[in-house]
């Protein structure tokens, strides 16, 4: 401080320095939205499918696809985040994306919501045919043991493949959202 009396103003706050340490680790860690752009090959193959064949999309289409649809995923991944945190949990789950489409206002208006309840019945169908496929195929070849194992392998059993199927069964209860041979 300046003695009393004194036409000096108070001490001014250093510049900042562009190239100090602390600007720089600011700069390595701000993501901007881009960052969590959609890869644009596997968007402009989504989005020529579902176009006629001769119709050709310009750049300024693409880009303005990848921004909306990472914004869209960006902010469905926020509300169901929100509906996670509302019942305490750690996870974003299924049922957490589909209360977060219905409060979106996509849920009813545009039926949404059956529609991605019959994809994700699939989905799960999909996955309990492989895990069974497996389990089978890993039953029927397993290996003669002939002393000591090497490594932590374990061995799937019936028993283990139809605990699994209970516990996805119980997965499926919790997010309420059933697969068709439940209803």
């Amino acid at each position: 401080m300046p003695p009393k009396g004194s036409k000096l103003g108070p001490p001014s706050a250093p510049a900042v320095d562009p190239d100090s340490p602390a600007a720089q680790q600011q700069k390595e860690f701000t993501q901007g939205i881009s960052e969590f752009e959609l890869p644009k090959t596997t968007l402009t193959k989504l989005a020529k499918g579902a176009i006629p064949d001769n119709v050709k999309m310009q750049q300024e289409v693409i880009m303005a696809l990848m921004r909306s649809s990472t914004l869209f995923i960006n902010y469905l991944t926020a509300t169901a985040h929100d509906q996670a945190l509302a019942r305490s949990g750690k996870s974003i789950t299924a049922s957490d994306v589909m209360k977060a489409i219905t409060e979106m206002d996509f849920g009813p208006a545009d039926n949404l919501v059956p529609l991605l309840e019959v994809e994700l019945a699939a989905y799960r169908a999909l996955n309990q045919s492989s895990k069974s496929s497996k389990s089978s195929s890993t039953t029927t070849k397993q290996p003669a043991s002939t002393g000591r194992a090497r490594g932590r392998k374990s061995n799937v059993t019936e028993q283990g493949a139809d605990e699994d199927e209970d516990d996805d069964a119980g997965l499926a209860d919790q997010s309420g959202i059933m697969d068709e041979d439940d209803r």
